[in-house]
C-alpha cells in the first residue's frame, strides 16, 4: 500500500510526516507573526486550538504560547 512505501522510503508514516509539517509551519508563524494560537492552528490545517497545544506538548514539551515567547526572547 502506499503507507507502506512511504514508510520504507522515508522511515515514517505519511501521518506523522504531516503531522511534522504542521508542527514546523506553526512554529514559524508563531515566531514570525502575532496571530493568535487559533489562527495559526487554522493556517496549519488544524481545527482546534486544543489540538495545537496537545501537538506542541507531545512534540516539544511545551504549549504554542510559551514557544513563540521562548522565540521572542531569542530574537532580543
Amino acid at each position: 500500500t502506499l503507507e507502506q512505501r512511504y514508510m520504507r522510503a522515508t522511515g515514517v508514516t505519511p501521518a506523522r510526516a504531516l503531522r511534522r509539517m504542521r508542527l514546523d509551519q506553526a512554529k514559524r508563524l508563531l515566531a514570525d507573526t502575532e496571530w493568535s494560537v487559533a489562527r495559526v492552528g487554522e493556517a496549519c490545517g488544524i481545527e482546534h486550538p486544543q489540538q495545537l497545544a496537545r501537538l506542541f506538548q507531545r512534540e516539544l514539551g511545551i504549549t504554542p504560547t510559551a514557544y513563540r515567547q521562548s522565540q521572542r526572547y531569542r530574537e532580543r
